[in-house]
């Protein structure tokens, strides 16, 4: 029973992540146009220093590596799934800076990147140490 738990447990944190950070990408598009209660259409330009450009440039990136890590948990040991998922961001990033995939290398998507692996390593390892 423990071990059908787990895997719930596991699969969970894979799929709310990447549920919430679909909904936040998809809802916080870039200048999206958001209709009040008044019914008048709202221009909003979202900018990385924003709360809203952080919850759209930054969360949903740590809440993808988040759920990869806890991904790649089912298939191979914490330690192993948190450096894949934390390599993955940065080889991403990595190419945007070498222009091989568009997009900008932002080292602030690395420290998510870091800082969601780790959380979710953390997590696994403290889950596992309950046992």
């Amino acid at each position: 029973m423990k071990t059908n738990n787990n895997f719930i447990y596991k699969w969970l944190n894979i799929f709310i992540p990447l549920v919430l950070g679909s909904v936040i990408y998809l809802l916080l598009a870039n200048n999206t146009i958001i209709n009040d209660l008044t019914g008048i259409n709202t221009f909003i330009n979202i900018t990385s220093h924003s709360i809203l450009g952080v919850l759209r440039f930054y969360i949903v990136d740590a809440l993808w590596a988040y759920s990869l890590t806890f991904s790649l948990s089912l298939f191979c040991k914490n330690n192993t799934a948190a450096i894949i998922a934390f390599s993955s961001g940065l080889a991403w990033e990595t190419l945007q800076r070498t222009s091989y995939v568009a997009g900008t290398c932002d080292y602030i998507d690395i420290c998510m990147y870091f800082m969601a692996s780790l959380i979710a390593l953390m997590i696994l390892n403290k889950k596992e140490h309950i046992k």
